[in-house]
C-alpha cells in the first residue's frame, strides 16, 4: 500500500534478494569487484517487529503503596524491604540475594557490588550503586537494615536467610545456594498476594529505577549516572 509501513517479513525478503543480487554481481560482472562481502552481509535488519516492545516497570506510586503496605511477619518485612531496595538500587536479583550487610551503607546510600565480597554480579563485574534519595522508601530499607544487622554479623546476608523451623532469621546461614533467586521471587510473590497488590517480578523494579532516574535527569551527566548506577551493559541497552 502506497504510504503504508512495510512489514518486517517483507523487508527481510527484500534485503535477502538484495544480498543475493550483489553477491552475484561481484562474482559474475566485471567492474563490481570493489563491493565487499562484509558490506553485502550487513544488509539485514535486527530485532525488527511490527509492534514495538515496551518494558513494564514499577512506578513511583506503586512502590510507595508497597512501602506502606501492612506486614505481620518477618518474612513479609523482608519481602517488602527487598522490593523497595530493588527499586532504590536498580540491582539484579542475583546480586541482591548474595549481598552482605557490610556492602550496604544506608546513611550514604551506597551499595558496594564486589564479587570479592561474595556479590554475584553479571559477568563478575565490580560496581557501586547509590540508592535513590526518596526518604519514605529509604526508611523502609533502614528499618530492615537495623533489624537484620542487630542479629547478624557484617558478613550476613541483607536478604537474610530464614529458619524453616522457626521462621526467624537464621543466624547460622553463611552461604546462598543456586536456587536463592528463585526462592526470593517466591517470597516476594507470596508477599504481594498477602497484601492484595499486583505482583511484579524483581526485574520490573530495576526498570522502575531506570525510568525514575531517567525522568529526573536534567543533564547528560545525570543520564550517565543512571547508566553507571545500574552497571549498564554495552550498546546502551539495559538488561
Amino acid at each position: 500500500m502506497v504510504g503504508g509501513q512495510l512489514s518486517a517479513v517483507y523487508l527481510k525478503k527484500v534485503l535477502a534478494t538484495s544480498r543475493y543480487f550483489f553477491s552475484w554481481l561481484t562474482d559474475n560482472e566485471p567492474g563490481y569487484k570493489a563491493i565487499k562481502h562484509s558490506w553485502i552481509h550487513s544488509l539485514k535488519i535486527k530485532r525488527l517487529s511490527d509492534v514495538p516492545k515496551t518494558r513494564e516497570a514499577v512506578t513511583l506510586e506503586e512502590i510507595q503503596a508497597i512501602a506502606i503496605s501492612p506486614v505481620s511477619s518477618i518474612s513479609e518485612r523482608r519481602a517488602r524491604a527487598a522490593v523497595v531496595f530493588l527499586f532504590l538500587s536498580g540491582m539484579r536479583i542475583g546480586a541482591f540475594v548474595s549481598l552482605p550487610l557490610l556492602a550496604v551503607d544506608i546513611p550514604s546510600r551506597k551499595v558496594i557490588l564486589y564479587p570479592s565480597l561474595g556479590v554475584r554480579t553479571k559477568n563478575s563485574k565490580n560496581g557501586i550503586t547509590y540508592l535513590l534519595d526518596i526518604p519514605e522508601l529509604l526508611r523502609v530499607v533502614k528499618d530492615w537494615d537495623d533489624e537484620v544487622g542487630a542479629v547478624l554479623p557484617p558478613t550476613g546476608f541483607w536478604f537474610a536467610l530464614l529458619s524453616p523451623e522457626t521462621g526467624q532469621i537464621d543466624i547460622s546461614g553463611t552461604s546462598v545456594g543456586e536456587n536463592r533467586s528463585t526462592l526470593a521471587r517466591r517470597s516476594i510473590k507470596e508477599f504481594f498476594e498477602s497484601v492484595n497488590l499486583t505482583y511484579h517480578s524483581p526485574h520490573k523494579f530495576r526498570h522502575g529505577h531506570i525510568q525514575y532516574g531517567a525522568a529526573h535527569s536534567k543533564t547528560v551527566a545525570d543520564f550517565k549516572a543512571v547508566s553507571m548506577n545500574v552497571m549498564q551493559c554495552k550498546h546502551g541497552n539495559y538488561r
